[in-house]
């Protein structure tokens, strides 16, 4: 049978098989939990994980391979790789699963050289040609590939994928998630990259690409403090356009060196800034260790009655 006719077979039994799994776990638990509750997410992810883990070594009639497993490790190159990770993406529920991704990615240089071309084939720019959702349904290949790079941190994908993302002005909420997420997934390999772009940009305007990448530096930097990863945000807050963003980065990053920075522009800005930006930033100082006592509260909410 055509490798095509194969993965197509393959993924839907996957739906098929994960869509009654998370059914059964969900009517089993929910008998002796809340599975509306902040603690379940967690044990249902992993749940689920392990009935997917289980389905790679279940014989499926018509796989010529016997189990998906098998079909993964017969892949004999990365075209057959690619062709079948596109039709995983298209038709599968959820992320293609690991054991295809170290497939391809054991096939060397050629394979990440094909994953990028994926990643960058679609047209990021939704909304302007037609049905946002039927749009985001036909980037699924490429938006599949981007989060594989990510999640495997390779580096030769960050300058291919930031150059295309940054040329956009404006980015679809979903391609903004998407690139946050696999910027975050790169972890401090990508902060170099990052403060290139945020140290050379004029302005961060508000919804532009910038945006993200000065979000996804401070989550990344994080657990991983520099001069230079601060030094960039500190420039970045005073360039970018919708400070409220900038100052939730600031305490996302963690440094409190931040501080008498955002209490200064408290203090510049009292009679024009909005109440988001106020009560956001006075959350963020108390966050990062400093005082709120002495700030103004031009909005007067705490004093009323």
């Amino acid at each position: 049978m055509d490798i095509r006719l194969q993965a197509k077979l393959l993924f839907e039994k996957y739906n098929e098989h994960m869509d009654k799994c998370s059914e059964e776990i969900l009517e089993r638990e929910s008998e002796k939990r809340d599975i509306f509750g902040t603690d379940f997410e967690k044990d249902f992810d992993r749940m689920v994980e392990e009935h997917a883990k289980a389905f790679l070594d279940l014989p499926l009639e018509g796989l010529d391979a016997g189990s998906p497993k098998a079909f993964f490790e017969s892949l004999a190159n990365t075209d057959e790789g690619m062709e079948v990770f596109r039709i995983a993406a298209l038709v599968s529920d959820v992320m293609p699963p690991k054991v295809l991704t170290d497939r391809i990615f054991s096939l060397g240089e050629e394979a990440i050289d094909k994953m990028v071309s994926i990643a960058l084939s679609g047209d990021w720019e939704i909304g302007d040609n037609g049905d946002p959702l039927n749009e985001r349904d036909l980037l699924l290949p490429s938006v599949s590939a981007v989060r594989a790079l990510g999640e495997y941190q390779i580096e030769e994908s960050i300058a291919p994928i930031l150059d295309r993302y940054c040329k956009m002005t404006a980015p679809d909420e979903y391609i903004s998630d998407v690139i946050t997420e696999y910027l975050v997934n790169m972890g401090p390999t990508v902060s170099d990259e990052l403060i290139k772009r945020l140290d050379s940009a004029e302005i961060l305007t508000a919804n532009g690409p910038e945006e993200d990448l000065m979000v996804a530096l401070a989550k990344t930097g994080a657990g991983h403090r520099s001069e230079t990863v601060f030094q960039s945000l500190r420039g970045a807050f005073r360039k970018i356009e919708r400070k409220v963003i900038g100052a939730l980065c600031l305490g996302d990053y963690g440094d409190g060196r931040a501080v008498p920075l955002l209490k200064g522009y408290l203090d510049r800005n009292l009679h024009t800034v909005s109440r988001e930006m106020f009560y956001e930033t006075l959350t963020v100082i108390r966050k990062l260790g400093g005082d709120i006592n002495d700030i103004q509260d031009p909005f007067k909410d705490f004093s009323k009655k």
